[in-house]
């Protein structure tokens, strides 16, 4: 069974490049306990972020993990992918929310067709349906914003300077401290986390965290992963 929001600990973004082996960097960000994992493709043509893609989303899938589409709505339904992370400057997420309300019709109704066609005459097999829409947020406000316009998850920050963003200014602990009495819904530290700050992280009130460099960085991916994931278990208690 696949994992839900609530499961996910440790999600990772990967944004591949042409000098990576990015499929068995995932592998070994998922043997070293990552959760969840985003693919973050901003400068490739969408004939190559599909070919990357479909082999992400068997990996994944073998690993029971779900995996995410940055930006890309219509990149993630093509995939059958579990979900899309959207930016400040993407995609309205209300629109993006009807856009899958329609998809998820769309399931039913193909279901229903289905089951009415004689042994014989198929259907072309379905993907799986997007499931659930994250939404990047820089400040209190933007967190309760995403939450009331229906986000199922949303990630906070960049808590400490990062490299993946570094026209952000970071916003420190204290958001973390304030979401967690704010929302109800699962929400992501993110921006600069290592394995030096991650505690502080974990006990302002995070109980899940998304990284890239400092998996996806390291020589080691799995070692990586693991490290973070276990202190991520003992910061919690």
């Amino acid at each position: 069974m696949i994992k839900t929001l609530q499961d996910v600990e440790l999600y990772v973004i990967l944004s591949p490049r042409p000098d990576m082996d990015y499929l068995k960097m995932a592998e070994e960000s998922l043997l070293g306990g990552a959760d969840m994992v985003q693919l973050r493709v901003k400068d490739w043509t969408d004939k190559k972020t599909m070919e990357i893609g479909e082999k992400l989303r068997e990996v994944t899938a073998d690993y029971n993990v779900p995996m995410v589409v940055n930006d890309r709505l219509d990149i993630a339904l093509a995939l059958g992918a579990d979900g899309v992370h959207i930016g400040q400057q993407d995609m309205p997420l209300a629109l993006v929310r009807k856009l899958l309300m329609w998809e998820a019709a769309g399931a039913s109704i193909y279901k229903s067709q289905k089951q009415k066609l004689q042994k014989g005459s198929p259907l072309p097999q379905r993907r799986s349906i997007t499931r659930f829409t994250g939404v990047s947020t820089h400040s209190l406000k933007e967190a309760v914003k995403a939450e009331k316009e229906g986000a199922d998850y949303i990630s906070i920050g960049p808590v400490f300077p990062t490299p993946s963003k570094p026209e952000l200014k970071q916003i420190g602990l204290n958001p973390v401290r304030q979401l967690r009495k704010k929302l109800k819904i699962p929400f992501f530290a993110i921006g600069g986390i290592d394995q030096e700050n991650i505690e502080e992280v974990i006990h302002a009130g995070a109980e899940r965290v998304a990284v890239i460099h400092v998996v996806f960085g390291a020589k080691n991916v799995r070692k990586a992963a693991r490290e973070i994931k276990r202190r991520i278990k003992q910061a919690k208690g």
